[in-house]
């Protein structure tokens, strides 16, 4: 696509998980306003999505605070109620949409509802 311009953060690379980590990487994020900050994690409940790296931590939450609107991405192996990760990424509803693989259980989809987040699923409306 010729119209498309790539940035990328400074920081160090962690090759086990292609991502770009630290002070440096925190500092350039905060040079930006992205429009969309779509947002991973490694285990989520009804409070809230986790993670177990620290550093993967800070950069997205730094992301999320930069962005105009943020997206958590999971799959249906994510959603636990126990054995969570112990870094919270952030509460409920600090992402406008959930994107699954597999329509999450009713209470956690009546949940977001009323806290205002949409939950996305093959099949959903």
């Amino acid at each position: 696509m010729t119209n498309l311009n790539l940035f990328l953060t400074g920081g160090s690379l962690r090759p086990n998980s292609n991502s770009l980590l630290g002070n440096h990487t925190i500092q350039d994020i905060a040079m930006f306003r992205p429009q969309l900050a779509i947002v991973s994690c490694s285990t989520l409940d009804n409070t809230g999505a986790y993670i177990a790296d620290m550093d993967q931590a800070d950069v997205k939450i730094a992301m999320m605070k930069s962005a105009r609107e943020s997206i958590l991405v999971a799959d249906h192996t994510k959603f636990q109620s126990v054995n969570s990760d112990y870094i919270r990424l952030a509460s409920f509803p600090a992402w406008s949409t959930i994107v699954t693989d597999r329509a999450p259980k009713n209470q956690f989809l009546k949940h977001m509802a009323a806290l205002g987040v949409k939950v996305i699923y093959p099949g959903s409306k």
